[in-house]
């Protein structure tokens, strides 16, 4: 997050009251402590968190709301105090991170082409899978935001992004991604629901991360369909994003040199 996400959050603390943050610490530690907004900003933790993760849950209090007041409007009633749904944000990255680090050695073991052999640990396992995937396995969850794919694509000998029904390339990883990850959590009936939803960022051709193959990758992150939701990944969605350099780069410090005068972070 920016100082200017910041302004939201310190203006609206009540409004988002019913949003409760996990994450900060590196060891992505499941007994680590929640934090609400308001805390998060005293203690100069807000500005660590994700703000995919953020906003997100910005998106959804602001939606309900909206909800609400539609629905007094049109005469339906109801308590202006009723209280807010309670959302709880967990944010596990790790930045610079390919598909291949997030899968278990099950489902790489499915793929023709495993491009990043090197984020794979010595099980077989993904890298980020172990440390930052497993240990949330018994947290039920309401869904999974998704976005990473840069860094599939940024390295020399990029292999294919391949077709989902080939068992190929990134487009079968994305799709396995979400098959695996709902398996696993929904393995305990009653826990995790089995299709619960499943957002992916469709990568923008804008900011620093642009790349000549960028349509061919968000292709990719549908499995080749086109589209989510699609048969292999029903309950999905693709969010479309802009990444927009950031004005406030140079002000509030960091960088130099041809970054810093772009204003990228």
């Amino acid at each position: 997050l920016t100082q200017r996400d910041a302004v939201p959050a310190v203006s609206d603390t009540i409004k988002y009251d019913n949003v409760r943050m996990h994450g900060y610490e590196g060891n992505m530690n499941v007994g680590q402590r929640w934090s609400s907004p308001k805390k998060s900003l005293e203690d100069g933790r807000f500005l660590m968190y994700s703000s995919t993760c953020w906003y997100f849950a910005e998106g959804l209090v602001d939606a309900e709301l909206e909800s609400a007041e539609r629905h007094r409007a049109g005469g339906g009633g109801g308590d202006d105090a009723a209280a807010p749904t309670p959302i709880g944000l967990i944010h596990v990255s790790f930045g610079g991170s390919t598909i291949e680090s997030w899968l278990s050695a099950s489902s790489l073991s499915k793929s023709e082409d495993v491009c990043y052999p090197d984020d794979v640990d010595g099980r077989g396992d993904g890298l980020r899978f172990s440390s930052l995937v497993l240990p949330y396995v018994n947290v039920t969850l309401a869904g999974w935001v998704w976005y990473q794919g840069e860094n599939n694509m940024g390295r020399e000998n990029v292999c294919t992004l391949g077709n989902s029904l080939r068992h190929s390339g990134y487009s079968f990883l994305a799709m396995e991604l979400i098959q695996s990850w709902r398996a696993l959590w929904s393995a305990t009936r009653g826990t995790t629901h089995p299709l619960a939803p499943f957002g992916a960022v469709a990568l923008p051709s804008s900011g620093s991360e642009g790349n000549p193959e960028m349509g061919t990758m968000r292709w990719a992150q549908t499995g080749g369909y086109g589209v989510l939701p699609n048969i292999v990944a029903p309950n999905s969605y693709l969010v479309q994003s802009n990444d927009v350099d950031d004005p406030y780069y140079r002000r509030y410090g960091g960088g130099d040199g041809d970054d810093a005068q772009r204003g990228w972070r």
